[in-house]
């Protein structure tokens, strides 16, 4: 017989999405017991000679094959199908070399599939939690708005691509492409910073568009036609230009550069970091 370690990750109907273990259970468990019931009583009816009903057997073995979309393993069934109606006196050993290229196409089959499993805070961070009419509980992504803020996404709209990309190296444990990500959606707000005080950014380092900003805020109290709270903006200014040079010493330069990697807790507090900046940065492109 099959040395099968049990598992409940087997091959699940949702095969484009993702399901939570108790739903890979349901649908797979079920089915593999099923499938070793019916091997089993297959076998027997072999080894005996009582293959009179054996038609009902291989047809809960055709079944479970299809449920778990063991594609090789259902053409032996068919050839052990066809040989069992044209020979009905199959005693066991005919019929041991049919059985075991089934257990090693079953075997085979089900080693073509394999899973990633996100850890809890990844799930609870990145999806949201449904519940579909049978009450059975779905995940779907979060959007780049639900992920980083929409205030964030309202101001910069040209990030969606990159936070969604942040959102899926991150929980697939691609620490240091979401921190890459991370960076381009900052690259976004620098330019968009830039760009108020007339600044060209196109094509510039970040510590030239840093210093020209710097040195436009440094200025804003010449400026004749500044507004009555410009003190105000020009703290706020200061403090997001300071921000800015931060994170570009602290993780830009290193990661661009590839002088860095960054582990699942580092890009966590990176990823955290710059939301929050985002989030804080009232300036739209």
């Amino acid at each position: 017989m099959l040395d099968f370690a049990p598992s409940p990750t087997h091959l699940y109907e949702n095969s484009n999405g993702l399901v939570t273990r108790w739903k890979m259970l349901q649908i797979d468990a079920a089915n593999f017991v099923r499938l070793l019931d019916s091997l089993a009583e297959l076998a027997r009816m072999c080894e005996t000679g009582l293959i009179v009903s054996v038609g009902a057997v291989i047809e809960s073995l055709d079944i479970s094959c299809n449920m778990l979309e063991l594609v090789s393993a259902e053409k032996q069934i068919e050839r052990i199908r066809l040989e069992l109606s044209h020979n009905k006196n199959v005693q066991s050993v005919a019929a041991a070399p049919l059985l075991a290229e089934l257990h090693r196409r079953i075997r085979e089959d089900l080693e073509e599939s394999v899973f990633f499993q996100l850890e809890t805070h990844h799930v609870r961070a990145c999806f949201n939690r449904g519940r579909d009419e049978d009450r059975e509980i779905t995940l779907e992504e979060k959007t780049a708005a639900e992920f980083f803020g929409p205030e964030v996404l309202a101001r910069f709209p040209s990030a969606t691509f990159d936070i969604d990309e942040l959102r899926r190296c991150w929980f697939l444990d691609r620490d240091t492409a979401a921190v890459f990500h991370a960076m381009r959606v900052l690259e976004i707000g620098l330019q968009s910073f830039a760009r108020l005080f007339g600044i060209q950014s196109d094509h510039a380092n970040w510590h030239k568009i840093i210093v020209s900003i710097e040195s436009a805020i440094r200025d804003m109290p010449n400026d004749p036609t500044r507004k009555k709270d410009w003190q105000d903006a020009q703290a706020f200014y200061s403090k997001a230009a300071s921000h800015f040079r931060f994170l570009k010493d602290a993780w830009r330069n290193y990661c661009v550069h590839a002088h860095e990697k960054y582990t699942g807790q580092e890009a966590r507090s990176i990823v955290d970091n710059v939301r929050d900046f985002m989030r804080e940065l009232r300036i739209g492109e």
